[in-house]
């Protein structure tokens, strides 16, 4: 398996849909038994850690959700990453964190590996030169769990957007650079804070100016959540909501579903 996600990985960039399912029609075939076995070692868990958890990002950021793939992160990538934590960089923590939150699936409560992926996300922000792009990953997985009761998660991702926000943004408009703040990694600081209901609204107005420059590059998922985010932050912004509609009515129409919609709507006519 560590072989297969290595050489996937290797000639994908960027992914494309096509690429990603073949790579989950492989992934689907692949036993559970092969991924212990591949795990056994400390340079195979180490190695299928790394490659499983850049795939596992790939298909959050093209939102594209595979019960092979949810198995492979679930059973294979996520219990090799534990088992070699101090081998484990910063890259797997955030790319895993962008996984389940984008999915909304989640390891199990209270288990290890849940428990592995929320200390190990916490002393990711406690590193002042975590790169910017993980920090927000990591903050939304963070708030996600806090919100589902975890109160520690909480307390540490509001810490963070209120200690690190401001600087966040004012970087977001850097040119290049490793770890660089993209217009994605925004939206997710802005979901993050919806989440906490955290209402700062000089920082969401940050945000909404940064959104703005890049409505029409977003994707339909960035797009909702974005609207909704607002909405539900209770911050109209009618300039970044009308470029937010017409990226959606002009680039997306034919790739919303009656979801989309439903989602749109409320987010709208709040």
């Amino acid at each position: 398996p560590g072989a297969l996600v290595a050489s996937f990985d290797a000639c994908s960039s960027p992914c494309s849909v096509h690429l990603l399912t073949a790579a989950a029609l492989r992934l689907g075939a692949l036993r559970r038994a092969d991924c212990a076995t591949s795990a056994q070692t400390a340079g195979g868990a180490s190695a299928l850690a790394e490659a499983g958890a850049r795939l596992a990002g790939a298909f959050a950021r093209a939102g594209l959700l595979r019960e092979a793939v949810v198995s492979f992160v679930l059973e294979g990538v996520l219990p090799a990453a534990r088992a070699v934590d101090g081998d484990v960089s910063d890259t797997v923590v955030a790319e895993l964190a962008l996984f389940f939150c984008t999915f909304e699936i989640w390891p199990q409560t209270g288990g290890p590996d849940a428990d592995w992926l929320r200390t190990r996300s916490e002393l990711l922000l406690g590193r002042a030169a975590a790169r910017p792009d993980e920090v927000t990953k990591v903050v939304l997985y963070l708030a996600a769990i806090g919100r589902a009761g975890d109160a520690s998660a909480e307390r540490t991702a509001r810490r963070a957007i209120s200690a690190r926000g401001a600087r966040l943004l004012a970087g977001a408009g850097a040119q290049g650079g490793e770890g660089a703040l993209g217009p994605e990694d925004v939206v997710r600081l802005l979901d993050a804070m919806s989440r906490l209901e955290l209402r700062d609204v000089a920082l969401v107005q940050s945000m909404c100016s940064r959104c703005l420059l890049q409505a029409r590059t977003l994707s339909v998922f960035s797009t909702l959540r974005v609207a909704s985010s607002l909405a539900s932050l209770r911050v109209r912004q009618e300039r970044l909501l009308l470029e937010l509609a017409e990226n959606l009515v002009v680039k997306h129409r034919r790739a919303l579903g009656r979801t989309d919609l439903e989602v749109a709507l409320r987010a709208w006519c709040s």
